[in-house]
């Protein structure tokens, strides 16, 4: 079996961390992995899955606290072939166990899901995102597959609604300091 693990990130208060691990066979370009959130409580060192969120269909990349720990963001990539891959950014409210999509999975009509980076504001309501929607043909060894600086936008959403409060074109990165 191939095990992919995330790297485990801790909440501010330091009494959980989470991470996230491939649940399922495989870890290949097929769409065949599918991913499992996972947190341990540091008191009492008990290691539990996040059952009530399910599996997820491919990698997840990160799984990141908010700063009141009461949320996660939870970054995914899923490929169809090398040439499609598509990247996805959910929120877990983990008071209320529900899961919100804040990139919407399927990117416009003949281009992909790009996610540069991402963070948590510091009131723990918005996330910030720099997102591209490139079209495949696109991404070549030339510009190293990745879109150029100016096709990422800046986009600040609601984590509870979805709803973009903010949008920056041009935005390739996204640091949200201190918190």
């Amino acid at each position: 079996m191939s095990w992919t693990v995330t790297s485990p990130r801790v909440t501010r208060d330091g009494r959980q961390v989470y991470f996230a691990s491939n649940a399922g066979y495989g870890v290949g370009s097929a769409g065949t992995t599918t991913s499992a959130i996972f947190a341990v409580d540091v008191r009492e060192v008990r290691l539990r899955v996040l059952g009530w969120m399910g599996t997820f269909e491919g990698s997840v990349l990160d799984v990141v606290p908010s700063p009141d720990g009461g949320k996660l963001l939870i970054l995914l990539a899923r490929h169809d072939s090398n040439a499609h891959v598509n990247t996805y950014a959910y929120v877990a409210d983990l008071g209320r166990k529900t899961m919100r999509e804040l990139i919407v999975g399927s990117a416009p009509k003949g281009t992909l899901t790009v996610l540069n980076s991402s963070c948590w504001l510091a009131d723990s309501r918005h996330v910030a995102l720099s997102v591209a929607y490139p079209r495949p043909e696109a991404l070549t060894r030339v510009n190293d597959f990745t879109p150029p600086p100016g096709a990422h936008a800046l986009v600040v959403k609601e984590s509870a609604s979805g709803r973009a409060v903010s949008r920056v074109a041009g935005a390739t990165g996204v640091a949200c300091g201190p918190q």
